[in-house]
């Protein structure tokens, strides 16, 4: 009886620990081609902040080994590692060495995703703080 218990908790451990989350397994789906449908930034620099708002953005593509492409719309492409820890997928881009941690406020649907994140850098003396906010839809299979 002990040793089927302990199997059991092996068992339940493993599946916890390697097991991928529901958007992990969702980002790969449809070729991986996610259209980023709305890029809310706001930037705050010496306590003073502005907001832009851009609609179709571009496309982001994630493979299943971790790596990914941000295709923006005029031309502009970002390389990426990704990965999904709980609630949390991080986005570290390659060129600008920039490490953002998006907090998933919603992935309910499949085809669905809603991200905020904030990440910050020093411009000289003065800090800059990005708040970013994503709305991104699945692109066809």
């Amino acid at each position: 009886m002990k040793l089927t218990s302990q199997i059991c908790v092996v068992m339940l451990l493993s599946i916890t620990l390697f097991s991928c989350s529901k958007t992990e397994k969702v980002l790969v789906k449809h070729a991986g081609g996610w259209n980023i449908d709305k890029s809310i930034t706001t930037t705050t620099i010496d306590g003073i902040s502005s907001t832009t708002t851009e609609y179709d953005a571009g496309v982001a593509t994630f493979a299943d080994n971790g790596t990914g492409i941000m295709v923006y719309n005029g031309g502009f492409a970002e390389t990426f590692t990704w990965s999904v820890a709980e609630d949390v997928i991080t986005i570290s881009y390659d060129i600008s060495l920039t490490s953002i941690p998006f907090t998933i406020l919603d992935d309910s649907a499949s085809d669905y995703q809603h991200w905020s994140g904030t990440y910050s850098y020093l411009l000289g003396p003065t800090e800059v703080v990005i708040d970013s906010d994503l709305t991104l839809s699945a692109i066809g299979d």
